[in-house]
């Protein structure tokens, strides 16, 4: 079949769009729908063998393209093609770049809840409910017995914690938690090198805390951390008893509960990657901003964080938490702090409302996943 002059000039304008894409001299509609046809055509013409990791490398292609504009941006340059208002333009290139990482997250996210939900439901009904019930019933007891019968009450209450104990161990991962972090590990792992390389750290802190420190390494990009390494001081780590776990930038600084979970691990070490990652503290800045802007463009009110903490503003938004829309000055937030602890330490229901959690927050979470999965280490 011989194919007509308009079949074969659209091929052809098709192949000069792509070539002008990768010189980055391609106008943001015109990639975007270039990208769109791409996967329109893959999904039409191969669905049987479109996997999860071909729609994903599609999508990390555009945020590839447009993190590349995003750079010419933050080196000074106003990129080709723009026209109009260059701080309007600059918005719409941030706009383009959380939503492609977002993307990126969605897909992960489908997967890995497909991989979770299979074992989830091979382990059978979950005893934990329960048996918090019968807790609650024997301490219920125990409070309303009187001196004939404590020591009995008191018997049934430690048995009643022991079973408890013994299944959930009080601890803050839940099973369903342990494997979707796990479910996130695998997808994660097939995109990009994922642990290995332990961050730098000076002195000799506490065997526990390079424990934390190590396992949260583990679930962070090896180039994330290998560059942060090449270009950061060390790190310090303490533990203090009674304190509230902090990082300190200005002396690249951990601190965290002498007692602490490893959660408190995930959350300040997060705080050392968005600041020493651009792209991800692009993409949680940008988030937060249209998560808290209302309908009409102005920025949702701030208000205090709770009585004893006068000093910390937020901006709740439909937050699992509202500490995650906590204001910094700076590139500070607390959205990929939370989201690390959220999704491998099972922080506020792993945003996907486990443990009996009120609220869930799925984008949130696939933000998280598409900057593990995508986010750029450095300008160039």
């Amino acid at each position: 079949m011989v194919a007509s002059r308009d079949e074969l000039d659209a091929e052809l304008r098709t192949i000069t769009d792509m070539r002008n894409a990768l010189a980055g001299e391609l106008p943001p509609e015109r990639e975007e729908q270039l990208l769109a046809e791409a996967m329109d055509y893959l999904q039409r013409t191969t669905p049987r063998q479109t996997t999860w990791q071909d729609i994903a490398a599609g999508q990390m292609a555009h945020v590839d393209q447009t993190w590349a504009e995003m750079e010419q941006w933050i080196a000074g340059d106003v990129p080709t093609g723009v026209q109009g208002n260059p701080l309007r333009a600059l918005e719409q290139t941030k706009d383009r770049y959380e939503q492609s990482v977002l993307r990126v997250g969605e897909t992960l996210g489908e997967q890995a809840d497909r991989i979770a939900e299979e074992r989830i439901a091979q382990l059978g009904p979950n005893p934990v409910p329960e048996l918090r019930d019968r807790c609650r019933d024997a301490a219920r007891a125990y409070i309303a017995s009187d001196v004939t019968n404590r020591e009995e009450a008191m018997r049934r209450l430690r048995e009643a914690r022991d079973a408890l104990n013994e299944v959930d161990g009080h601890q803050v991962l839940s099973r369903e938690a342990t494997i979707r972090a796990q479910a996130y590990r695998e997808v994660l792992s097939q995109i990009r090198p994922m642990g290995g390389v332990q961050p730098a750290i000076k002195g000799r802190p506490r065997a526990e805390a390079v424990e934390h420190l190590s396992t949260v390494s583990n679930d962070v990009p090896a180039e994330w951390i290998a560059a942060i390494n090449a270009t950061q001081p060390p790190l310090s780590l303490s533990r203090i008893k009674g304190v509230r776990a902090n990082y300190r930038p200005g002396e690249h600084k951990i601190v965290v509960a002498a007692h602490g979970h490893v959660s408190e691990m995930y959350h300040e070490f997060g705080h050392r990657l968005e600041e020493h990652v651009p792209a991800v503290w692009l993409a949680t800045n940008t988030f937060l901003q249209r998560r808290t802007t209302d309908a009409d463009g102005n920025r949702e009110p701030e208000r205090r964080y709770g009585p004893g903490r006068s000093d910390e503003h937020i901006r709740p938004d439909g937050f699992v938490e509202g500490y995650v829309g906590k204001s910094y000055d700076g590139v500070y937030t607390e959205v990929f702090s939370t989201g690390m602890e959220a999704l491998f330490a099972g922080r506020y229901g792993g945003l996907v409302g486990d443990r009996g959690a009120d609220r869930k927050d799925l984008e949130h979470r696939n933000l998280i996943l598409g900057l593990l999965a995508s986010a750029k280490v450095r300008t160039r």
